[in-house]
């Protein structure tokens, strides 16, 4: 966003904050001094504390809810983290409210130790999910933000509970902290298992394969989950400016198992940034990266100065929100620009090499120059072996005279042509990210609907 777009991002955000201090003084100002609400608490400090808990914790509802739109996420980046500051700011607030209202809790010892619990593990999970942002661990972001976010909505659900067993005829003490201890503890269970469901392929299994090692046909399938030091092996040009990266493993048998959507995080010289191995299941030994450079990159640029023997720290592998199930999908068309092919790798080699998988591959694979193009001899190799599964498709800007391929950049009428809507299809684009904006527009525009795009994320590397 521009400059002045990220001013009025900043005022929206203080502004936020001084309207939310001026409600709170407002509250007190009424409580001890009008005092005209409603005393709903046995002690001032209580009372109190639950007008300073309201005001933070609706906006908490409304920022939750932006903060999970993947539309307000990639296409106003900068809006998503105000509106996270919000969030957090809010959380703490209210946290405090909470915090003087436990002083004397409605319903005695059974709801003031549920009480306890449940404001811990709200501030805890807030805290966790913010840690997480600022080391740009994003997967781990969202799935922390969901389990706070869940424990936002379990007070909702334990309002009607509690006048449900009032009705029963059970004493308040008993129905407040039976429904609090219900509410917080089923919202950690529920979250639980959708993370499983949406990020790592199944509700019931405990573990992930990138959690869990396992040895299949004598190699050790063993992710990265801590940061582990890895040496460059060796260092191939690929394409201008891009090269391809080779990192042994800890053991020459080793390999990481990684699912299609997933990648890596390499960290160099304290910064972080998410790429997608290349390597085949069945490679033991490294983990292989096709990067390009980019000028003033604070990972790319310091990658490519790096000589065989130097050392890097990687972690993963990292889920997207976008996963993939065996005919899950009639086509799963793809749109990459230039490394962007990357991610689009592993999904390709797993869906041909899945004979009972009916799904289709359709991608549409933009460059400027000719020399630019990333994989191609692989690529022609897989639409030759694979011609009912696999289309691909070249566009270039800058294309020599005798080109037969697309030319120029993806417009509206070529996706059109190219990816016709179809709601049993779905449409993945890897780009950069005026790139991704602007093709996930033009097929929105075209009829696609959102629930059936995604982009992989990128940052300037």
């Amino acid at each position: 966003m521009g400059k002045l777009s990220q001013t009025w991002l900043r005022a929206f955000y203080w502004s936020s904050v001084v309207i939310t201090v001026l409600f709170l003084a407002l509250y007190v100002w009424f409580l001890l001094v009008v005092k005209r609400l409603t005393i709903l608490y046995p002690t001032v400090v209580s009372n109190v504390g639950f007008y300073i808990h309201i005001v933070p914790g609706n906006i908490i509802y409304l920022g939750g809810a932006l903060q999970f739109s993947s539309y307000v996420r990639q296409r106003w980046p900068a809006f998503h983290r105000i509106t996270g500051y919000i969030y957090f700011v809010s959380q703490f607030i209210s946290t405090v409210g909470i915090a003087m209202m436990l002083t004397k809790p409605e319903g005695g010892v059974i709801s003031g130790s549920a009480g306890v619990f449940y404001t811990l593990a709200w501030f805890w999970t807030a805290y966790r999910a913010y840690a997480y942002i600022r080391l740009k661990e994003v997967q781990k972001h969202r799935e922390w933000m969901l389990y706070n976010f869940g424990l936002s909505l379990a007070i909702i659900a334990m309002r009607p509970l509690t006048i449900i067993m009032n009705g029963m005829g059970y004493p308040t003490s008993i129905s407040i902290g039976t429904a609090l201890w219900l509410g917080w503890g089923l919202a950690i269970v529920i979250v639980r298992i959708y993370i499983l469901e949406q990020y790592y392929g199944g509700a019931f299994r405990l573990t992930t394969a990138s959690e869990k090692p396992y040895v299949f046909n004598g190699i050790y399938f063993s992710a990265l989950n801590d940061w582990t030091d890895l040496a460059l092996e060796s260092r191939t040009t690929v394409a201008k400016g891009v090269d391809l990266f080779r990192f042994a493993l800890p053991l020459p048998n080793q390999a990481v198992p990684l699912r299609p959507g997933q990648h890596m995080l390499i960290r160099i010289n304290g910064e972080i940034r998410p790429y997608t191995p290349v390597n085949k299941d069945a490679d033991a030994g490294t983990l292989d990266f096709i990067i390009k450079e980019y000028a003033g990159g604070k990972v790319s640029t310091p990658l490519h100065f790096l000589q065989p023997g130097g050392m890097v720290s990687i972690k993963g592998p990292i889920a997207s929100s976008w996963s993939y199930t065996p005919n899950s999908n009639q086509i799963i068309n793809m749109v990459a620009g230039g490394s962007g092919i990357t991610p689009f790798i592993k999904i390709i080699d797993t869906v041909v090499g899945n004979v009972s998988d009916n799904t289709k591959i359709n991608l549409l694979y933009c460059n400027r120059f000719m020399g630019d193009i990333i994989l191609k001899k692989e690529l022609d190799a897989l639409v030759l072996q694979y011609p009912d599964k696999v289309r691909v498709n070249y566009s270039l800007t800058n294309s020599p005279p005798d080109w037969v391929g697309l030319k120029g950049r993806a417009d509206a009428r070529t996706l059109l042509d190219m990816f016709p809507v179809d709601a049993a299809s779905t449409v993945l684009v890897c780009g950069n990210n005026q790139m991704n904006a602007s093709v996930l527009k033009m097929l929105k525009a075209n009829g696609w609907n959102s629930r059936n795009l995604f982009a992989f994320g990128t940052t300037d590397h």
